[in-house]
Formats: C-alpha cells, structure tokens, sequence
C-alpha cells in the first residue's frame, strides 16, 4: 500500500461533495466492500444532478480506479488535472474513450466518451525498421505497450490532448435553472488539500526519515514528472527532448529502468542502432532476466550490422525464453547476413518448426538455400511459402531467381511477372524477365523489359550493361558501343561493361580501339576468367592488325590462364605458324587436338604444320580428320590430295582431288593436283582435261597455262601446245619452263628458226641449262 490509496480515499471525498452521496453504498458492510472491489461509481453527472463537467468527472474518474496504477502517481499530478479540468481542457489523455494512465506500461481505465467528443482509433505499436541489404526484414514483434519496438511515425499515442469535435453539447431548453455549488466544491477540495499537506507536515516531523512533506504527498515528485514529460515527448516524436528529459531522470535514479529502456526507444525510433545498443545494454545490466531488454539489444546490434555481437544476445534471449522466435529468427538472420549458412539454416529451421504456418520463416530458408547455390533444394521452400501465402512477393522473387540460376528460364518468367503484378514498380522483376528472354535468345522481348528496368533506375550501370549484351548479341555492334560506354560512364570499373566495349569494337573491325580497351581491361586486374577473354581478344586483335609478335605474347598468356581452353591452344598455334615457328606450332595444335579431337580447325592446322615439316604422313592424318569432320569441305579433301601426292599414294590423291571438285567445281589447286597424280600414274589424256579445266578457271594464270602446253605436248597435240606456251610466255616472260616447252614444241612441228628462239631465251633466263643446250644442237 501506498500515497496512492489516500488518493482514492481523496477520490471518495470529492465524488461526494458533488454528489452529496458516497459513491459505493448498502444495507451491510459487507455489500458496501464488495461495491467497492467490484462495481463501478455510478456516474456522477447523471447521480448528483449537477451539470459537472465531463472533463472533472474523468478526474474523480480516474481517482476511483481499481488498479492502483491507474491513479495519479501524485497529489500534484492530479491538482494539475484538476485545474485544467476546471478550466474547461481534457487533461492529457483523457481527451477519449480510453485513456493510458501511469506512463507506458501503465494500466487502461475506461471512461465515458463525452459528449460532442469522438473516441480515438487505437493503432498498435510499429515494428522495428526495415533492416538495410536484406531481401525480407523480421516480422513484427508483438510488442506492448512501454516495450521495445516505439511507433515509427505520427500516430495518436496515449495522452495525446484530443480537441472536440464541435461545440459543447448545449444544455436542453427546458432543464431547469441550477445554482452553481463550484465556488464550494472548489474550496473544499482545496481545504481537502491543505488538510493532507498538514497532516503530511505532522508525519514528517514524528518520522524524519519518511522524506520531505512534499514528496510524502507527491507534490514534488521530481522523477515521476519527468517520466510523465519523457514519455509525452515521445508521443509527440520529439526524441530529442525526450532523450534529455530521461537523462534527468537517471541524474535522479541511475537505474531507472524505464528511463533506460525509452532513451534505447528513442534512438531505435531514430534508426540510431549504436547509440540504441549501448542503452539497451544498460537496460539489461539493470534487468538481467529481462527478454525485453535482450530483444532489443539483439536487434540494435542486428541493425547496426554488428552481427557478431547480435548473436549472443539473441543466445540470451533463447537461454531465458526457450520458445522466443525472436531468438530464432533474428539468430538466424544475423547468421546469414555472416555467410554463415548453415547455422542460419539450424536458427530458421528451429523457427519454422515452432511456426510451421509462417510464410516468411520458409521464404527465409529458401533465401539462404539459393545463397548457398543449391538452387534445387530452394525451389521447394518458395514454393511452401506461396502456398500459405501466394502474394508474398520476395517469395515469387526467389522462386522466379532460383529458376533462372537452374536455366529453367521459360518457368521463370512468369514469376517474375507475378512480381511485377504484385509490385508495378520492382526493378528486379524486369531485370529478370529482360534475361531470362536473353538467355532464351528473345531479344526483342528482353529488349523491352531492359530498357523498362533502365527507364526505372537511369542510373543504373548493370542495367546498360545488359541492353548492350543483348545489342551485341543481335550483332548491332554501333548500337551496342553506346550502351556499354554510358555504363562505363556511371561506373568506369565495371569490368564486364569494359569487356563489352572492347568487344565490340573487335566485331565492328576498329581493332586499335578493341585493342586499347582490352589492355585496359586487363590493367583493371579482372577475375582470372574475364582476365583470359582480355588476352583472347588481344591474340585476335593482334593477328588482325598482323603484328605476329604480339600476337604470341598474347596467345601464351591467353594459354597460361586457360590451359584446358583448346581455342588457346589454337590461336598460339597459328601465331607460331605465321612466325615460321613450325615445332612451336606444332606443339600447339596437337595440344589444341588432344584437349577436342572435334576441332576441325585444329586438325587444319596441324595438317599445315606437318607438311610444311615435310611429315606427309602426319599432314595426311590431320587432314583426313579435317575432312571427317567437315565432309562439305573442298579445301579439306585438297590439302589431303596434295599429302597423299607427296607420298606417291597417287590413287588416293585422285580420288580426294576428285571429291573436291565434286564439293566445289571452281577448286582450282584440286585440278592442279589431279593433273600431277594423272601424270605420274601415266593417264595423259587426263592430264589435258585436268589441266584444261584448270586454265578454265584461272585463264590468267601463266602456271596454269604452261602446264596444259606441256600436257599437249605430251599427247602430240603441238599446234594447240605452241599457242598456250605463246600464251604463257606472254603472261610470264620469265618462265624457263614455258620457253623450253615453246622450242621443243617448234622442233617438233621443224619450225628450228622459233625454236633456237624459244632455246635461245632459255639459256639467258638459265645458262646452264643443258637440256636447251641439248635441244637447240639438234637445229642446224
């Protein structure tokens, strides 16, 4: 028991002096306690017959609560209110049809609503904030009033002063005229005052150690008043005045717990975790076994990304209240946010299995399970989590993403409609749609969401980024170009954007503006993938612009990094080729053919390799397999035509030239090499047609033309040999080959004077040829 059953008493005493009658009454003593423990006062209003005001009597009101906590905290609070009653203005909080009494935390006494007033919404209490980075934030706590979690904007908090909302309801015409009692009701209550103030003195002088007078009677409070301004500067969203007012509380009271926890509330409410966490410490270093106070520590911590430090006391928490989802969730979230999976994943499954109904408990698990890349496993608990709840957003967010990592992007994409439908304004479900299409080679239709995602967040580099992949794709290389340098524009690191660029510039030929945007790219240090396609495309570049030795430098470090990559092999093969490095190169393309025997180009390669090293042999099998692999290929069965006439296996030389001029009847080198093989196999005639269709093609070419003269010759044909070696020697005049066969053409038809002339030129382009000699002799 204490001051504040005198002050019911004093509650007794002023709801009589305005009614003239005890509010509580009976026949017995005992109907009369149990009035007192169990009913309410009648009103007074309607039980006095005076016109008392509504505000004075939500006074006396409040005094005849049952619970002591509902009361006035002190004789002055309630002399305030009394005053402000008198006056005509609702003291704070009771301007309603519920008023919170006693500071946060304090017990609801119900009154009347007044007439002329309107009863206020009562909203519940906000959650914590929006944790920053997170896909879903923890869902809110259900907190109490005087806990933690503080509304996070302007509501109508308790004690807040409503104003009518019209006139004061006016007194019927016909009631009759009353005579005011206030003068005498005012001077009693007064008289009742000072009558306590006296006795008050009394008890002060006989117990000195029961305090000063005015705080036995609670007039001069100091801590109690201050709690009252905290906490109505709270209401009203002043934390800063708030925070000063609890500070003078603990000048007073160092433990003040309530003190501790609202200056925690203020600063939480100011998204101020640190200085938060540092109050709610001290909270809980007061209320050691209070969950409350290890709630909200846990969750400043949690805020201020001090995760490290969230878990123990979401530990705590679970220590003190095993079945806390609290604990649970935000453990397993700060887990998470560490990269610790699978211990979120024990926290989060703890939380689903005490909540199996939570939608929010499966999405989370599903979150850290597509983090973790085990996208498969993820798909079930999204979808759990959209059966309890289909318009959970992040939920068709992470089904739609898992989807798309598992390249099942046709399922995908209706998720990600599904978010847009559900959130018009989601970024992140046009991004999504703009690559799955991508991937899907939908381009058009990827376009559109891309540049609605760009439309959204202009800013966004990524974005550009991706509208320029997907120009490149579509071989728009001009348009693309734009696109990657505005994304270079925001963000001149962007490694994939720069790679873009520079590529292109390759595939729209400007190969010196390629080549300084793959250097570039690789002074930016990329990953060791992106740092090889810098190199791949340096090597292409290089060869392009023909400078071979660069070429190489640039191949070997493209191999270094990729050593399985066989197209790194490859192009190291052909830079070494074009330098005449041919063991080098062949080094290299019989890497390229051991990392895939499918390379037609490799097999190409070594086949050139081993014939310019006069391994005919091996040129025949690089090019039989060339010719495996690409069984439409003239130049294929050509170059193994040419091998097989190198090694005298003219049967398979013929039958390879003859597949390739089948595949392509302008193969010119094909009816070169089938006019030598008819040769050496002694098929003259043949020869001629070969030959003759060679000269078809390439009538220009002095080779070609010497070649059929000698294949008429051969055949006796010497009138028509005479004209194409005249023809011959007319393209070439240099050609021994091409005079010889003119002379012995003439000494066959007995022209000697042409031919000592045809001779003649033979021995000044060659002296020492001794079969013109020879040849010329047998002209007198």
């Amino acid at each position: 028991m204490d001051h504040r059953s005198d002050l019911y008493s004093l509650g007794v005493v002023c709801y009589e002096m305005l009614s003239g009658q005890v509010p509580f009454d009976g026949t017995t003593t005992h109907s009369i306690l149990y009035a007192q423990v169990n009913n309410p006062p009648p009103p007074l209003r309607e039980f006095s017959g005076l016109d008392v005001p509504a505000q004075v009597e939500a006074v006396v009101s409040k005094m005849l609560s049952k619970e002591r906590e509902a009361r006035y905290g002190s004789a002055g609070a309630f002399a305030r209110d009394l005053a402000q009653a008198v006056a005509g203005v609702w003291p704070a909080g009771m301007g309603g049809e519920t008023a919170v009494v006693g500071g946060m935390g304090g017990a609801t006494a119900v009154i009347g609503t007044p007439p002329g007033m309107q009863a206020p919404t009562v909203r519940p209490p906000a959650g914590p904030p929006t944790p920053p980075g997170t896909a879903w934030q923890p869902s809110d706590p259900q907190t109490p009033p005087g806990t933690v979690w503080q509304p996070s904007g302007p509501q109508t908090p308790p004690g807040t002063v409503l104003q009518p909302a019209g006139p004061p309801t006016p007194v019927p015409a016909y009631a009759p005229a009353r005579r005011s009692r206030w003068p005498w009701v005012l001077g009693g209550v007064a008289a009742v005052g000072v009558v306590l103030v006296v006795a008050a003195v009394l008890v002060s002088l006989l117990l000195p150690d029961a305090g000063s007078p005015l705080e036995w009677v609670g007039l001069g409070n100091r801590v109690e008043r201050l709690l009252e301004e905290g906490q109505a500067a709270l209401d009203a969203g002043n934390y800063a005045e708030a925070i000063t007012v609890y500070e003078q509380v603990l000048e007073e009271e160092a433990d003040n717990v309530e003190a501790l926890r609202e200056i925690g509330n203020a600063y939480a409410a100011q998204e101020q975790w640190q200085q938060a966490a540092g109050w709610y410490e001290r909270w809980a270093q007061v209320a050691s076994n209070s969950a409350e106070a290890r709630l909200g520590l846990a969750w400043a911590h949690y805020y201020a990304e001090n995760y490290e430090e969230a878990i123990p006391e979401f530990s705590n928490l679970i220590a003190l209240e095993p079945t806390n989802l609290e604990g649970h969730k935000g453990k397993g979230l700060s887990h998470q946010a560490l990269e610790q999976y699978e211990e979120a994943l024990e926290s989060l499954k703890t939380w689903e299995e005490m909540e199996p109904t939570s939608a929010k408990a499966k999405l989370m698990i599903g979150e850290v399970l597509r983090q973790q890349e085990r996208y498969a496993d993820s798909l079930s608990y999204y979808r759990a989590a959209l059966d309890i709840d289909g318009n959970l957003a992040a939920a068709h967010a992470g089904l739609a993403w898992a989807h798309y990592y598992t390249e099942n992007y046709e399922e995908a994409i209706p998720e990600f409609a599904k978010l847009i439908e559900l959130e018009p304004a989601s970024v992140e479900g046009y991004e999504g749609t703009g690559l799955s299409r991508y991937a899907l080679e939908q381009y058009e239709e990827a376009l559109e969401s891309l540049k609605t995602w760009e439309e959204m967040e202009p800013a966004s580099a990524e974005a550009k980024l991706a509208i320029g992949d997907v120009l490149r794709q579509q071989e728009r290389y001009a348009d693309s170009l734009s696109y990657y340098q505005a994304a270079l524009d925001i963000d001149d690191y962007l490694i994939a954007a720069r790679a873009g660029l520079a590529w292109a510039y390759y595939h729209s030929q400007e190969y010196e503006e390629a080549t300084s945007s793959f250097n570039r790219l690789i002074a930016l240090e990329p990953a060791e993938g992106l740092m090889a396609d810098a190199y791949k495309g340096l090597s292409y570049c290089y060869a392009k612009l023909g400078l071979n030795s660069e070429r190489i430098q640039a191949s070997e470090e493209w191999t270094r990094l990729s050593p399985n990559d066989y197209r790194a092999h490859l192009a190291l093969g052909w830079a070494y080729y074009r330098n005449e490095q041919l063991h080098d190169a062949a080094g290299a393309f019989e890497a390229s053919v051991n990392l895939n025997a499918e390379s037609a180009d490799s097999c190409r390669g070594l086949g050139f390799v081993y014939y310019d090293l006069e391994d005919y042999q091996g040129a025949a099998e690089a090019f039989g397999s060339w010719t495996e692999l690409e069984p439409g290929n003239a130049d294929a069965y050509t170059r193994l035509g040419w091998a097989y006439s190198k090694l005298k296996q003219h049967d398979l030389a013929v039958s390879a030239f003859q597949q390739a001029v089948e595949i392509d009847p302008t193969q010119s080198d094909a009816y070169r090499g089938l006019g030598i093989s008819y040769y050496e196999m002694g098929r003259f005639e043949d020869r001629v047609i070969a030959y003759e269709s060679w000269v078809e093609l390439e009538p220009g070419n002095a080779d070609a033309q010497s070649s059929v003269g000698w294949a008429y010759f051969r055949v006796e044909r010497y009138d028509e040999a005479v004209a194409v070696f005249e023809t011959a020697s007319q393209l070439d005049s240099q050609n021994v080959s091409t005079y010889l066969g003119l002379g012995r053409s003439y000494l066959a038809l007995s022209d000697c004077q042409r031919a000592v002339e045809a001779f003649d030129r033979v021995l000044i382009l060659d002296p020492d040829n001794q079969e013109a000699q020879v040849y010329r002799k047998q002209c007198p």
